[in-house]
């Protein structure tokens, strides 16, 4: 045995004579001196185990090199397993870095939500309502998401628009009789809108900057104290339109408020959407939309309107107005007490100490409800009331008037402005 192991092979037991040393040999003897079909096909199998255990750098241990041809074999399988491994990988990677394009800017957008909701008190209600209308922008209007269309021509990109808004969009009477042009660039404007049951699309009296058509469901139109239900707008019918062409009634505001029966999906036209693009470039559509708004506001309770806008007025300059008020009341108290100040100064019972008749000078001039005789450059009253000579001049004079103070040159020994400060 000892012999057969230094030459590096083993008897056959079949009168074969001394058979090479190998992997297989030492893997399984019977397995390698068997000539049965069975017996190739177990062969075969455990050649390929080896190869794989190799190429995968797993290594189990079972099946080792016994001589240099098989251990330089095996340092190429390994060295070719690592680089189809590292091929592997990057594929994936790659694969996974072509996903969709629009899908990759709503994940993008809502790890920005979720970020900014982390860390400041929002109900879970509207988390979820901000994430909603974000699926809805990406699902019925990808072209706002991203803006590749931008880069294609007109003529096909107006093509592209009207089969991506074809559900909703395409939808609706008042487009549908439109020319696809018109169509086209109208629908290439419009933003989607997701209402739940009984949601406010806005209030009465807020500022209306854009209008509504209702795509699927029903928008209820309340009275202007939101106690009983006007009327109804559903699927091909508009809303809010009346402050974008009369932002005199009254200042821009809503004449109602509006809100979901159930979920309801409309479409949002902006007021700058509305002058930049459909004014200028369709006229008749900007006039046949104002002339409906003014047809509306004929029937509209204006009296009403106008008193629930000056009340609502009322209460949000409530607290400046109390602010003024308490003010107006301090700076006279502080005027009042300043002139007895100063009368006293002038008397004569301060004059031994001139930095307080002067601070009295100031707080006449500054509590006074004037200021007229002030310039542009002026600092409040301070230049007005009282010229500064630089750090060398002493405060002497006397106090004819409120701006009449005289700086003389400084005598030695004399004490300074700077000091007196």
């Amino acid at each position: 045995l000892l012999n057969r192991a230094v030459c590096g092979c083993i008897l056959d037991s079949a009168g074969g004579g001394c058979q090479d040393w190998n992997w297989l040999i030492k893997y399984d003897t019977q397995l390698y001196f068997a000539g049965g079909a069975e017996d190739a096909f177990s062969k075969y199998l455990t050649s390929v185990y080896f190869t794989v255990a190799t190429l995968t750098t797993v290594g189990y241990g079972d099946i080792q090199p016994t001589n240099d041809t098989e251990r330089a074999y095996s340092i190429l399988l390994s060295l070719i397993g690592a680089i189809v491994f590292a091929f592997c990988i990057g594929s994936i990677s790659s694969l996974a870095a072509q996903a969709n394009k629009t899908e990759i800017l709503v994940e993008e957008a809502l790890r920005e939500l979720t970020d900014f909701f982390r860390y400041r008190p929002i109900s879970k209600e509207y988390q979820s309502r901000a994430k909603q209308h974000v699926f809805q922008l990406a699902r019925r209007a990808p072209h706002k998401v991203h803006h590749i269309l931008g880069i294609l021509p007109d003529r096909i990109r107006k093509e592209v628009v009207e089969c991506v808004t074809a559900d909703t969009v395409g939808t609706l009477k008042i487009f549908s009789s439109m020319d696809r042009n018109t169509r086209a660039e109208i629908a290439w404007l419009l933003t989607p809108q997701l209402l739940r049951p009984k949601e406010f699309l806005y209030r009465v009296m807020d500022i209306g900057k854009a209008m509504y058509f209702v795509v699927r469901g029903e928008l209820e139109l309340l009275s202007p104290d939101e106690s009983r239900v006007v009327s109804k707008a559903g699927p091909g019918e508009f809303v809010g339109e009346i402050p974008l062409f009369y932002q005199t009634f009254p200042n821009c505001c809503r004449d109602c408020s509006v809100r979901a029966r159930g979920n309801v999906e409309a479409l949002e036209l902006t007021l700058a959407d509305l002058n930049s693009h459909i004014k200028p470039h369709f006229p008749d559509v900007y006039e046949a939309l104002r002339d409906f708004a003014k047809a509306r506001l004929e029937f509209l309770p204006v009296a009403i309107l106008k008193a629930i806008f000056r009340s609502k007025m009322q209460n949000r300059i409530r607290e400046i107005e109390n602010q003024r008020v308490n003010y107006v009341m301090q700076r006279r108290k502080m005027s009042r007490a300043a002139q007895s100040y100063y009368q006293r100064g002038q008397d004569g019972a301060l004059k031994s100490n001139r930095s307080m008749s002067l601070t009295a000078s100031a707080m006449l001039s500054w509590g006074g409800s004037s200021t007229s005789g002030m310039v542009p450059g002026q600092v409040g009253w301070g230049e007005g009331l009282i010229k500064i000579q630089p750090p060398n001049a002493v405060l002497r004079g006397t106090f004819a008037s409120p701006t009449s103070v005289a700086f003389p040159p400084t005598p030695a020994g004399s004490t300074t402005y700077d000091s007196l400060q």
